[in-house]
């Protein structure tokens, strides 16, 4: 069975995925044009997650501008750039091993986004001169403060 899910949050700053997968214990493959998945749609997945209903053809699947390696899945994410916002879409197989990458990622892929949100607002922060500290909340949440040192 196949059921390739895509995130529709779109992602633009490769740098910062790139630290996002190290910080979740991804492996980023600059440039790998091919995910792993199933490796054959056959129309069983519905979910308004599903990849055919958000835009990715089925005959697509399987390719990307980028891929990202999980430890313990048989499959992988793949970067799909929309070429009319110049950014990414997570797209991955859900079914199978690749309950792996929704145990890692989140459902809809919170986790990596909430990462690559906190590394873009740290990034932004120390170009003006602030410093940051996280602190992770009993949910898991990442809360990230940022002090300004202009005082």
């Amino acid at each position: 069975m196949s059921h390739v899910a895509a995130v529709t949050t779109e992602l633009k700053d490769l740098a910062a995925i790139k630290a996002a997968c190290k910080e979740l214990g991804l492996t980023f493959k600059e440039g790998q044009q091919t995910y792993r998945w199933f490796g054959e749609w056959v129309n069983d997945y519905a979910a308004k997650d599903a990849a055919y209903l958000n835009g990715i053809k089925p005959e697509d699947y399987g390719k990307c501008s980028h891929a990202i390696e999980v430890p313990g899945s048989g499959y992988d994410i793949g970067l799909v750039k929309n070429p009319a916002t110049n950014a990414y879409r997570i797209v991955y197989d859900n079914w199978g091993t690749g309950k792996v990458i929704v145990g890692t990622i989140g459902a809809g892929g919170e986790k990596l986004i909430q990462r690559y949100g906190i590394l873009k607002a740290e990034a932004l922060a120390k170009s003006k001169g602030h410093t940051t500290v996280r602190e992770t909340g009993k949910n898991g949440n990442i809360l990230l403060r940022v002090r300004s040192n202009q005082f």
